[in-house]
């Protein structure tokens, strides 16, 4: 794999020579998207802005192996993984995870789209907080040398740390792009919070149709 880098054309080429080819590029974009928000859809803009890919998947994730087994009916979750799609033309969205039993690990699921795909190089959306524990991740050696990681800062003034991160990574043979652009303060953690004691504007940060599911069925609120 060539990694997820913007093509160029190399100067002073023969002019009989043909142009190298260059692999489609699909960045994968997972979490538990509990609910999705705004902050994820800033991410992804910024993803894209950085690699212009030609493919985007975004996976909500299974039974994560570093976060508490989600209270979010699985099925729900991917239906509000639909508010995605207006970010790229033809985004997919993909169950894979959901329909694994057992801890979901990125490098089974980059394996397999990755054999359903073998001639695309892949990259990997990720916050700076998961560029920052990446070497906790299983098999983060091996994910490095399969794909492209692509990440944003999730905090005002986090750049530095993530470009410290970066090159750690970069030193171990990991290609790291990051991708700046604006930067949205807000976790799935502190939305569902909100929600619970009653804030009504928190729901202004989960963009539509998630909305409108997370009401119809009384998520992230205690109300009966």
């Amino acid at each position: 794999m060539t990694g997820c880098e913007g093509d160029s054309k190399g100067a002073g080429a023969p002019a009989e020579q043909a142009a190298p080819k260059h692999a489609s590029k699909t960045l994968v974009f997972g979490g538990s998207f509990d609910p999705p928000h705004t902050g994820h859809l800033n991410l992804l803009a910024n993803g894209i802005a950085a690699v212009a890919p030609s493919r985007v998947v975004v996976v909500p994730a299974g039974t994560a192996p570093h976060k508490a087994e989600s209270h979010t009916p699985a099925e729900l979750r991917l239906a509000m993984c639909a508010c995605f799609q207006p970010a790229f033309p033809g985004l997919e969205i993909s169950d894979l995870e959901l329909r694994r039993p057992g801890k979901s690990y990125t490098w089974d699921t980059l394996l397999a789209l990755q054999a359903a795909a073998p001639d695309e190089d892949f990259c990997l959306l990720v916050g700076g907080d998961m560029l920052a524990g990446f070497t906790g991740w299983y098999r983060w050696q091996d994910l490095l040398a399969r794909a492209t990681l692509v990440a944003g800062g999730r905090h005002p003034n986090e750049m530095p740390a993530l470009e410290q991160a970066a090159e750690t990574l970069r030193t171990a043979g990991g290609r790291v792009i990051l991708a700046e652009g604006p930067v949205l303060e807000l976790s799935s953690s502190g939305l569902r919070a909100a929600l619970a004691r009653g804030d009504d504007a928190a729901w202004a940060l989960i963009p539509p149709p998630a909305d409108a599911i997370a009401r119809e069925h009384r998520l992230y609120t205690d109300e009966p």
